[in-house]
């Protein structure tokens, strides 16, 4: 999922997700019934110091995206292992504006400090992130990939714990061999595959899922490198997740480990 623009980065449209050689690959599948396709994100990237830069997260905040503590105890052995983590990410009612920057509308509870109002993750930084940076989002019930620059391929998995997960499973095999574009064409041609969804090997992929309590999904995440400075961390990674908690109000828990993390592909303007 890409913005249709990042200005003061790239002079260019841009709309990602699957090349011509990995579609030959896979078999397109209509879009499941009430479960839509990522929608295209639109954003204005400043530079550092300008107005994406996120204010400082409250004492309070922090409470709101704080894991509970029996999810922590439960999984304590599994997060002292390297690359694992923890993190809950809420189910905000609110959306980042056409600028990027966070929103603050007091009529639909948006007044807390954190970036992208908590609903939105990166496992690149390891933290909650401003939306324009984010691998991961929650919202109406789905899991969504990508952000600004960012492809996000999503497959739920059959396996019945974390620990389990590595490049041998039948449904990893595709995530590690995709290939990404280098060009601007190239992705969107990419990405209007991923956003209707595919098979591949009985498995199916997509740039979003539906959110299931004790599901296992895994992601690639493919932060393109671009000219110029961003404040972000740009890396393709691979991570696997389960959904270990999802609460009344929709907020999900989610642990994580990090299967790939290598550097990214650089995006061209198509000549």
């Amino acid at each position: 999922m890409f913005a249709r623009s990042l200005t003061m980065i790239l002079p260019f449209v841009v709309c990602f997700g699957i090349s011509e050689t990995c579609a030959s690959q896979v078999r397109p599948w209509p879009p499941i019934v009430n479960q839509p396709s990522p929608e295209p994100v639109a954003a204005a990237v400043a530079p550092r110091g300008g107005r994406s830069d996120p204010p400082p997260i409250s004492r309070n905040d922090k409470r709101l995206i704080q894991p509970d503590a029996a999810d922590v105890t439960r999984f304590r052995d599994l997060l002292s292992k390297p690359g694992h983590g923890i993190a809950k990410l809420l189910n905000s009612p609110c959306s980042n504006d056409q600028n990027g920057a966070y929103v603050v509308d007091a009529s639909k509870n948006c007044t807390n400090s954190l970036p992208g109002n908590g609903s939105h993750f990166s496992f690149r930084t390891g933290e909650h992130s401003l939306p324009e940076f984010s691998d991961l989002k929650i919202k109406n019930g789905r899991f969504i990939g990508g952000s600004i620059m960012t492809q996000g391929l999503i497959v739920a998995l059959k396996e019945a714990g974390l620990s389990e997960v590595d490049f041998s499973c039948d449904e990893m095999k595709y995530l590690a061999d995709f290939h990404p574009a280098d060009s601007v064409d190239g992705a969107q041609k990419q990405t209007a595959l991923i956003n209707r969804g595919m098979w591949n090997d009985g498995h199916f992929y997509s740039g979003s899922t539906e959110i299931k309590e004790n599901q296992i999904y895994a992601l690639r995440s493919i932060a393109y490198r671009l000219k110029g400075e961003i404040p972000d961390k740009r890396r393709d990674i691979i991570v696997a997740f389960q959904v270990v908690r999802q609460d009344d109000d929709g907020n999900v828990t989610l642990i994580w480990k990090e299967l790939q993390n290598k550097e990214s592909p650089k995006l061209y303007q198509d000549k």
